[in-house]
């Protein structure tokens, strides 16, 4: 199965774990204190196989951490947002200023619970791009729309309400909307 992939790995760095840190001990030890036959025998096959121990463990640290970093990399947020639709209208009846409410459904679908927070809404126009300002409010808020209807929101609504603090669940999704206000005279 993967034993020639093993096999590989372990001979790719077996030079280095066999002839490191044993050949030392073993060279020291044989010239200070000269072993017999049967002692050398042992202590190169102790040596065998705490070189081996080792050799294997570090290939297993090496893929380990290939593996942990590979696994970290797709731990990211992953949210797909779908517009359900949008209103916009004017703040106090003046026509001054422009509010823009975004009716959101957003799906995790990434690897981790994920939360909602610092949201930007730009319109860009031929000759620069405006950042609008988003509406905080707390309660109820009516808007006035072109068609003359009001439409009336709650702030509990709020999609960056309901999930700044409380993440969304793998797979999991949410509804509300966001709200911006721009400025016509930027």
């Amino acid at each position: 199965m993967f034993i020639r992939k093993f096999i590989a790995a372990w001979l790719a760095d077996w030079t280095g774990r066999m002839s490191g840190f044993a050949s030392i001990v073993l060279t020291f030890w044989a010239t200070f204190f000269p072993p017999n036959i049967d002692k050398a025998r042992w202590a190169l096959l102790i040596a065998g196989i705490v070189c081996f121990v080792f050799g294997s463990y570090h290939i297993w640290a090496k893929e380990h951490k290939a593996l942990l970093a590979e696994q970290a990399a797709k731990l990211l947020p992953e949210l797909l947002g779908e517009l359900k639709h949008y209103e916009n209208g004017c703040v106090n009846g003046r026509g001054v200023n422009s509010a823009f409410f975004l009716f959101l459904n957003i799906r995790n679908i990434g690897t981790l619970p994920t939360i909602i927070r610092d949201w930007s809404f730009f319109v860009d126009t031929p000759d620069k791009s405006l950042q609008a300002v988003p509406i905080l409010f707390d309660g109820e808020l009516r808007l006035g729309l072109e068609n003359g209807q009001i439409l009336v929101v709650n702030s509990v609504d709020r999609i960056d309400n309901k999930h700044a603090d409380t993440p969304i669940p793998m797979g999991g999704q949410a509804t509300g909307f966001i709200a911006f206000i721009l400025n016509r005279t930027l």
